[in-house]
């Protein structure tokens, strides 16, 4: 009997924490009901990634304007010597 008890108790327990478990992983919104703000977090997330960060942005762009001022800046030095 004393086992028996053992083995039930065990039982008991293993679900309690199963339930638990499912519980806590489960969101309780009612089916088919996704919550905007989860939705609007993801989309700001998946925007993050595709898009560089405004820092690289205008390092990009800064690195595209040095380029075309050197190219320029010869241009203007040819032209003046002549």
């Amino acid at each position: 009997m004393n086992q028996e008890e053992r083995r039930k108790n065990e039982e008991d327990r293993r679900r309690t924490l199963e339930e638990r478990r499912r519980k806590k992983s489960r969101r309780h919104y009612p089916p088919g009901y996704f919550p905007p703000e989860l939705d609007r977090r993801e989309k700001e997330k998946l925007d993050r990634r595709e898009r560089p960060s405004p820092r690289r942005e205008k390092e990009e762009d800064r690195r595209k304007g040095w380029k075309k001022s050197i190219y320029n800046k010869r241009k203007s030095k040819e032209g003046n010597d002549e």
